[in-house]
């Protein structure tokens, strides 16, 4: 009977270590691999951590503790960071996190996944069309995202040369930078050797072109970007007043085409164009549609003010309604 209850007692401590440690074994030590992940990680032998990390998971991840499991991803992410790979110490880092959120140790490695850049390039395409979004609001405010963006072009272009995203990416970065004119200008003609429809980098080049001054060159820019799909209202805008500037044949018509095109993008861009066009008899026109398209938008908003009125009423009257007695 004794021998029994001891059996039992041995059972149910075996259960309470399983159940709460999440492993099948009782007292084992780590895995070799374990300690000696960490020894190459002290050694700067990153390549040889990261196979002693991935030998442990593959081979011995069932008898691994959760407190080995989340030092593990947490080793293996630190590995990758040092690797340079960031899309893989990104997913090991989620899994470190997932089990310990509010790690002082997950806070640190977040803070270092947070300041090395990009994933991948689709997403820094992705983070670089945000950063010009806040640019044109707020310029300058975001300096030291662009500089970390441009270290991830550099890097992928060292990789490979023929990416044109990577070289348009380094211009635009560069032009919000204000880096080397000769380097944006390089990196745009680049990309489009590489993508000949590539709009945006033709309208950074007809950018770089105003900045010189040289607007004839920029306008043949800008028409190229359009005539390729690009058909932003800041291009448009540009175009209409370029247009103006340089007397282009029949230029009156150009750009009326433009503004009645833009009108839908809303009035005050047509009224960027009234502001800066200079020919008197143009000036007028499109004053004169203007105030047509104010009146318009006065008229509609008396309008949708009436009906919400009435919409009011009628709910009043309802409300009273089934709060009287009959």
């Amino acid at each position: 009977m004794k021998n029994g209850t001891l059996v039992f007692r041995f059972l149910f401590v075996y259960f309470l270590i399983t159940f709460f440690t999440g492993t099948t074994s009782i007292a084992l030590a780590a895995p070799p691999d374990f300690d000696k992940a960490f020894e190459h990680y002290k050694k700067d032998r990153y390549v040889e951590a990261k196979e002693c990390w991935l030998s442990v998971w593959k081979n011995n991840r069932k008898q691994l503790s959760k407190k080995e499991t989340f030092r593990l991803f947490l080793g293996l992410s630190n590995t990758y960071l040092k690797l340079d790979d960031i899309e893989k110490a990104k997913r090991s880092f989620a899994y470190a996190e997932k089990m310990a959120p509010n790690s002082k140790a997950v806070a640190r490695l977040k803070k270092k996944i947070d300041d090395s850049g990009p994933a991948n390039m689709s997403e820094a395409i992705e983070e670089l069309r945000y950063l010009q979004l806040v640019e044109r609001s707020a310029p300058g405010s975001l300096q030291e995202s662009f500089t970390r963006l441009i270290l991830y072009f550099r890097k992928s272009i060292a990789k490979k040369k023929e990416l044109a995203s990577a070289h348009r990416g380094l211009a635009i970065c560069l032009y919000y930078t204000k880096g080397s004119t000769e380097e944006i200008e390089s990196n745009l003609q680049t990309a489009i050797k590489l993508q000949p429809a590539d709009s945006e980098s033709m309208f950074f080049l007809a950018l770089v072109e105003k900045d010189r001054g040289n607007f004839p060159k920029e306008l043949e820019y800008l028409e190229s970007a359009k005539s390729i799909g690009l058909d932003t209202s800041e291009l448009n805008i540009r175009l209409a007043i370029l247009y103006d500037q340089l007397v282009i044949e029949d230029f009156a018509v150009k750009v009326m085409g433009i503004v009645e095109h833009i009108v839908p993008d809303g009035l005050r861009h047509v009224k960027k164009i009234y502001n800066n066009v200079t020919n008197v008899e143009l000036k007028e026109k499109i004053g004169k549609l203007i105030a047509a398209l104010e009146e318009k938008q006065k008229k509609e908003e008396e309008q949708k003010k009436k009906e919400e009125e009435e919409k009011r009423l009628k709910e009043m009257v309802i409300v009273k309604y089934f709060n009287s007695d009959g």
